[in-house]
């Protein structure tokens, strides 16, 4: 996988969602687009991206998004280019990760990665930052502790 001189980031639904949606640390998350946006930072996600964050939208328990604002959210994902597609070797490392960590692919997927590219993987998930350590916590920063 090709390196990046730039600090490299890994967005996880959790982060993603609060780019559509005000919630918590919803301005951490757009500030990481924003850098994105101009070439401050490299960002990646796997495709997986896609189908994690447009069924949090649909399923959000506050604001009701209607089927256009879903599928523009969609539109809007896609326009960042930031989608990977895991190699086999990636998803073999993932598995192995969801097994011996103890967490779920979806997680191990966005961890992979995030290892693969020297990069941290910024997510809201409190649960999974709990069950790392070591190795694996370097690759993953809690959204309200991102300092750009």
């Amino acid at each position: 996988m090709e390196r990046s001189e730039k600090d490299v980031y890994v967005s996880d639904a959790s982060t993603a969602v609060k780019w559509f949606v005000s919630e918590p640390d919803s301005d951490k998350s757009r500030m990481l687009k924003e850098a994105y946006a101009k070439g401050t930072i490299d960002l990646v996600a796997p495709r997986l991206l896609e189908y994690e964050t447009l069924n949090a939208l649909r399923f959000h328990p506050i604001v009701k998004l209607t089927s256009e604002q879903i599928v523009s959210a969609l539109t809007m994902l896609r326009q960042l280019e930031i989608m990977i597609e895991p190699s086999m070797t990636a998803w073999q490392r993932a598995v192995g990760m969801a097994l011996s960590l103890e967490i779920s692919i979806y997680d191990a997927v966005y961890l992979g990665l995030a290892e693969a590219f020297g990069a941290r993987l910024v997510t809201s998930d409190r649960r999974l930052s709990e069950k790392l350590s070591g190795t694996n916590r370097r690759h993953l920063v809690l959204l309200k502790e991102l300092r750009l």
